[in-house]
């Protein structure tokens, strides 16, 4: 009922503008116009919304009448009402679009589809005769898994003027996606961790960095909560793994991933004081010293080229350099940490995912900042590498800041805004923000309102039961060429690597939050 009311008062505002205001009808350069994916010529989908974005607001899109809306002055909208507008030809296309995005069948369709649910619009108005079957779908489907969308089509936009004046629209407004985004955004982190738990981190099959995290993750639930279900789950899974072999003596380096997973032992030990799993870290770590001299080894060779690397092997590094008090697994992480710049870093400080392109992959750059957060946690400052450390870490984060998007999410591909909001890289650079902000390395002036917007982007591409998440990237090696990032299919609905970094960030902010109470 309030939202019909509120629904209502917004359109009969933006009528009563309509029909009395001055302003002749030519363009106003008020309107942003955003890219919101590509269609299937690689040609950039655009969308015109209003510069200042509001997350109270009644969202309306209107399809098929972009230079109508443009000649409308935001500054004249009323504050209760967010209006939005996309061309997008309607004529011989199939909704829910074919496809899977954004790769294959109706790549702009599958855009679009996507971006009206992530939004979640009170209501979608659209123009033209041809709309029938989008309004169909959007009311009959949960759109990218939000919800319902209620819609109305109009013949032109001279009607949809009049529809606007009539303020009929305030009786469509039935519990839908609206309604979705604005449960998911009223949730707390320790609300949408304890939603995630329920899937995420049950079980430890193999020792990887995505199932590890997503215990780690538990854990940390655990410590948040006080509640000792999820520290008794989590060690549970973990303990059979501690009477294993993990001997690397053979001379073989395990792979990045692997590595990566044998962080779960570091928290193993924090948490308990296993002996056995600092054993186990400090084992699996002498990947990082020479065997013959003893001396810290100039790369781990599992790296593959790839800026992945940045994480997959200096946090365990450099808690084995904690662990055992030996300065040199922090200078075989330094040292790897620099012969990975040396192969991905480009001249403008972000990361290049392979020497293959230039493409500054999402999760190319997530993997660096996460993994130089989770290292400045282990090492001390007193130790000589870690200011450069920092300094590496300040310098890329400031470099990423520029591409984060209006809603809060960074993208496939970083500095194409046109590629998709990228859910587990989104997580990657909030965390790596909080962390920083925790640890005293990152202004909290700069880099507090960019972490509040990542996380409330995350927060809206999580569902309430925590199970489906919106657009994670698939698992990805080094790709040949810019347009093949462009093509990695992303995933909605459950996925483990997306699962596992929403519960750090989730936890990580939870963290945060109880350290930086909310002011009355």
């Amino acid at each position: 009922m309030h939202g019909n009311l509120r629904l209502g008062f917004a359109l009969f505002a933006l009528a009563f503008f309509i029909s009395n205001s001055a302003v002749p009808r030519t363009v106003i350069a008020q309107w942003l116009e955003v890219p919101i994916g590509r269609d299937n010529h690689g040609q950039p989908l655009k969308a015109t919304v209003s510069p200042n974005g509001n997350d109270a607001a009644v969202r309306v899109l209107v399809v098929n009448a972009g230079a109508w809306i443009r000649t409308i002055s935001v500054d004249d909208l009323p504050e209760a009402l967010e209006l939005s507008a996309i061309d997008l030809l309607l004529t011989k296309r199939t909704f829910p679009p074919r496809g899977t995005a954004y790769n294959d069948g109706d790549i702009a369709g599958l855009y679009f589809w996507r971006w009206l649910g992530s939004q979640g619009f009170d209501h979608v108005l659209i123009v033209g005769d041809d709309g029938h079957d989008l309004k169909k779908a959007l009311e009959t489907n949960a759109v990218a898994k939000m919800g319902t969308i209620p819609s109305t089509v109009v013949a032109s936009p001279e009607h949809l003027e009049a529809l606007l004046q009539s303020g009929n629209l305030a009786a469509r407004h039935p519990d839908n996606a609206a309604t979705e985004r604005r449960k998911r955004a009223d949730r707390t982190p320790i609300e949408v961790a304890t939603a995630l738990a329920a899937h995420y981190g049950r079980r430890l099959d193999s020792i990887a960095y995505i199932p590890s995290l997503a215990v780690i993750g538990r854990q940390r639930l655990g410590e948040l909560t006080g509640n000792q279900k999820w520290n008794a789950e989590a060690n549970a899974v973990i303990t059979p793994w501690l009477e294993q072999d993990h001997t690397t003596n053979s001379g073989k380096v395990p792979g990045a991933s692997t590595v990566a997973g044998y962080l779960v032992f570091v928290d193993a030990f924090d948490r308990d004081g296993e002996a056995r799993a600092r054993k186990i870290v400090q084992n699996v770590a002498s990947i990082g010293i020479d065997r013959k001299t003893g001396e810290p080894v100039d790369v781990v060779p599992n790296h593959s080229e790839m800026s992945d690397s940045v994480f997959m092997d200096p946090p365990l590094l450099a808690a084995a350099g904690r662990l055992t008090g030996d300065p040199n697994y922090f200078q075989a992480c330094l040292n790897h940490v620099r012969a990975i710049q040396k192969l991905c870093l480009r001249t403008d400080g972000i990361y290049r995912h392979s020497p293959l392109d230039q493409a500054a992959w999402g999760r190319g750059n997530g993997f660096p900042a996460l993994g130089l957060a989770l290292v400045l946690s282990e090492m001390p400052s007193t130790w000589p590498g870690h200011a450069e450390l920092v300094d590496d870490f300040q310098h890329h984060l400031a470099a990423l800041l520029p591409y984060q998007d209006a809603t809060g999410m960074w993208h496939q591909v970083i500095d194409h805004p046109e590629s998709y909001p990228e859910f587990s890289c989104t997580c990657m650079l909030t965390f790596a923000m909080l962390r920083g902000m925790r640890l005293g390395i990152l202004d909290e002036e700069i880099y507090g309102e960019p972490a509040a917007r990542g996380w409330a982007a995350i927060k809206r591409r999580i569902d309430t039961n925590g199970l489906d998440l919106t657009d994670v990237c698939t698992g990805t090696g080094k790709q040949k060429d810019l347009e093949a990032y462009f093509h990695r299919t992303a995933i909605l609905g459950k996925d483990d690597r997306g699962g596992a970094m929403a519960l750090m960030l989730a936890t990580e902010q939870g963290f945060r939050d109880r350290e930086h109470p909310a002011q009355d």
